[in-house]
């Protein structure tokens, strides 16, 4: 199950639905929205050498900070796992969250961006 580990939707999770990835809040009656070309600017998958060129950028104060603002600092999580896949995602309201999928939600999001 995709989960957001930082960001405005922290603890959100993510389930598949006939539309794609679906983020939900987690409690009674909690908030909705999906995941697709419609709500997301911007997304970039977070790998080892994108987190650690991200980090630096930081650190310098860099445009690296540019997508994910403050959420930028949290990019330190890593997905070493081939399994699962940690994407950085920039909303067409501003916010910003980043996300870890398995490999189907992966797959699932990254075809609902087109």
């Amino acid at each position: 199950m995709a989960k957001v580990i930082a960001g405005v939707n922290q603890d959100w999770t993510g389930v598949i639905t006939r539309k794609g990835i679906q983020l939900q809040e987690l409690k009674l009656f909690g908030a909705k929205f999906d995941l697709n070309k419609d709500t997301v600017a911007e997304y970039e998958l977070v790998t080892e050498e994108s987190r650690k060129s991200m980090s630096s950028g930081i650190l310098r104060g860099a445009a690296g900070a540019a997508l994910l603002g403050p959420v930028g600092l949290l990019a330190g999580v890593s997905a070493k796992n081939k399994n699962k896949y940690t994407v950085a995602v920039k909303y067409k309201n501003g916010d910003s969250d980043i996300i870890e999928f398995n490999k189907k939600e992966y797959e699932i999001f990254f075809k609902s961006m087109y």
